[in-house]
């Protein structure tokens, strides 16, 4: 898959021969006082129910005029809270834009401390154009986004969980392609 480069001039990205899979996840965006972890994440005002055939999870999202943020994440077994909240989109979206964060959470798994969960993640909209798929096309904003997921030992030592590179494709009417690709 070629996912197209960093660039200042428009660009068309072909992936038009590619056959997109829906995944057997459900993901719904709702009220958070509709969520059983509400109290817990006073400054969201949306959450995201994702529903697999294993569990479901709840991302809470905080808006500002200039950022959409992430406060935490929730499951059956899993709660963790980000202090400060992560950015994760940067408004207004525009090529050039670039955002990032460290930001670390108490992870809990099942109702005991795992440890500090580090998460860092840096943003770039790195190009523009056309993205062609095998039933449409239309003008868009590709968003490179670096993620690395990090547990600390009980001697303050990392050990790395993740590092992953993901390239969104976000079109005018809303919709997003995502390819993440080998870090």
């Amino acid at each position: 898959i070629n996912v197209g480069t960093a660039s200042s001039l428009p660009q068309t990205f072909d992936f038009s021969n590619i056959q997109f899979v829906k995944g057997s996840v459900s993901d719904v965006v709702m009220n958070v006082n509709l969520t059983p972890y509400a109290d817990s994440f006073p400054d969201a005002d949306r959450a995201i129910q994702c529903t697999s055939q294993f569990t479901t999870t709840y991302t809470y999202y905080g808006f500002t005029p200039d950022a959409m943020n992430m406060h935490g994440n929730t499951s059956p077994q899993v709660f963790f809270k980000w202090v400060p909240p992560v950015p994760r989109m940067q408004f207004p979206l525009t090529y050039g834009a670039a955002w990032g964060s460290r930001t670390e959470g108490n992870l809990l798994f099942q109702g005991r401390s795992i440890g500090p969960l580090v998460y860092e993640t840096h943003d770039t909209v790195d190009a523009f154009g056309t993205l062609i798929l095998s039933d449409q096309s239309g003008e868009c904003l590709r968003v490179k986004t670096w993620q690395r997921w990090s547990l600390t030992n009980g001697q303050g030592v990392p050990a790395e969980l993740s590092t992953t590179v993901t390239y969104d494709y976000y079109m005018s009417d809303g919709r997003c392609i995502s390819i993440q690709v080998d870090s």
